[in-house]
């Protein structure tokens, strides 16, 4: 099993590889800046940990958008992971 800090800091390291329309599904921008994650299955196996995780960040909206405003609720999205044991990063779905 994984420490979930190295979790974190891999997905963190990255994020480029998520698809950017998975976020904010209402508009604005995901924040990452204080970006948390659950971890709800780690299964090892030959090629390393499939991991699927509950990953916990904000969205920022324009100032001029006043609709999602008081929503400080955070963003949920569900991702199961590969991270390799050769150092591989890979988004399953």
């Amino acid at each position: 099993m994984l420490d979930k800090e190295l979790i974190k800091s891999q997905i963190i390291k990255n994020i480029r590889l998520f698809n950017p329309l998975d976020f904010c599904h209402n508009g604005g921008w995901a924040n990452f800046d204080e970006l948390e994650i659950i971890v709800l299955s780690d299964i090892e196996n030959s090629k390393g940990n499939q991991v699927k995780v509950s990953i916990l960040y904000n969205c920022d909206y324009p100032a001029s958008c006043s609709c999602f405003e008081g929503n400080s609720k955070p963003n949920s999205l569900i991702k199961e992971l590969l991270i390799g044991n050769d150092g591989t990063f890979v988004v399953l779905n």
